[in-house]
């Protein structure tokens, strides 16, 4: 995946509820999320599963810290040239 796209599953995952009981959800919504197989609370076990697998494939990257256009630019063609 792109990794810009694993950032936004990463903020996804954070902007998640922190548990049920902090939610204002019923019995019903939680579980009809439950049955789908989405992750819809923090406290979850699938959700801390896809948040560590997540960390782990990003920690695992290539990190250029955001310079100047300039900086972006020349990392660009050092990767071109490989």
């Amino acid at each position: 995946m792109h990794t810009g796209t694993l950032l936004g599953r990463v903020s996804d995952l954070r902007s998640l509820q922190e548990s049920f009981e902090r939610s204002g959800w019923s019995l019903e919504e939680r579980d009809a999320v439950a049955a789908a197989g989405l992750i819809a609370f923090k406290d979850t076990a699938i959700w801390k599963q896809a948040y560590s697998d997540l960390k782990t494939l990003l920690d695992s990257r290539e990190h250029i810290d955001r310079g100047g256009k300039e900086t972006r630019r020349k990392a660009q063609q050092g990767k071109q040239k490989r």
